[in-house]
């Protein structure tokens, strides 16, 4: 699901192990409080498996209602316009997540872009996203520099 079509790769860092962590501690805290409530201790569990079939959760709805597995995240039509990787001045690279309306004022604003802010064709998000394939090259030339 993170990498292109035919070359899978897994996250950056531990995610599974550090989630079974944040979900052992959160047990023991709920723990802690009901014993404070109530003056009874309770055993906690924390699962890996559990936390990997949260993770993917969404991508098995989507598989159960529309019969269809989710395309790699590369490949997947992005509900926002500006999510992406971009390589900016001495070849050094960026994340760049401009994921709402307002963001992409604020965006244009600090990057002096008032021509795409004026834009009629790229007024709200989805606008943005339906004007991806000639907007993201655009702003990959922009911020080259």
């Amino acid at each position: 699901m993170t990498g292109p079509k035919g070359r899978p790769l897994r996250a950056g860092s531990s995610v599974n192990d550090i989630m079974g962590g944040m979900f052992g501690a959160l047990g023991a805290l709920a723990a802690l409080l009901q014993r404070a409530a109530t003056g009874r201790g309770q055993e906690v569990h924390s699962a890996l498996f559990e936390n990997s079939v949260l993770l993917v959760a969404q991508h098995m709805m989507q598989y159960a209602v529309t019969g269809k597995p989710a395309a790699p995240m590369p490949s997947r039509v992005s509900a926002w316009a500006v999510y992406d990787v971009f390589t900016v001045r001495d070849g050094e690279q960026i994340f760049l997540a401009v994921v709402s309306d307002t963001q992409w004022a604020i965006f244009c604003d600090a990057f002096g872009y008032a021509d795409l802010k004026a834009d009629a064709r790229l007024t709200t998000n989805n606008d943005r996203v339906r004007a991806r394939d000639w907007l993201l090259p655009l702003l990959r030339e922009r911020l080259a520099g």
